[in-house]
């Protein structure tokens, strides 16, 4: 089956450009798909689901896996999750934030740090449950057949 991550099916809306208040939508949701789909690992019929899962993950959150495109989200993303954490209390500590964040991310709004950071939550919150999915699969696929050879 091809995936919508193909050169000529590629979106031009991604989850970048979509409202938070959607990404946080779509992040739930996807999440809920990949857990289902992981309870169809190693069942009659269970790669069928599981494509069909990675391919509806696909449609919610287009661009999930892809670098961002805006400089901001970038260097969000590429900061070490104990970075994001110290981003995160530093932007709930508001007075702490104005201090912290130049030396995070460079010259940006608040505002504009904390949505960047929670699309980038909320992505990273996709991607452990996907990555979870493919623990599975491989559990349930690839090691019989390792074990058979």
């Amino acid at each position: 089956m091809q995936r919508a991550t193909d050169m000529k099916s590629a979106p031009t809306c991604t989850m970048h450009d979509l409202p938070l208040t959607e990404v946080r939508k779509r992040a739930a949701k996807a999440r809920d798909v990949l857990r289902e789909a992981r309870t169809h690992a190693g069942r009659v019929g269970g790669l069928r689901a599981i494509d069909a899962a990675l391919d509806e993950v696909e449609q919610l959150l287009p661009g999930l896996m892809d670098r961002p495109r805006a400089s901001l989200a970038r260097k969000v993303r590429d900061l070490a999750p104990y970075e994001r954490g110290l981003l995160r209390r530093a932007i709930d500590v508001d007075g702490t934030a104005r201090a912290l964040m130049p030396r995070l991310v460079g010259e940006a709004s608040l505002s504009e740090v904390e949505e960047v950071l929670a699309r980038v939550e909320e992505q990273e919150c996709v991607a452990v449950e996907l990555m979870a999915l493919l623990r599975v699969f491989e559990q349930a696929y690839c090691a019989p057949v390792l074990a058979s050879a």
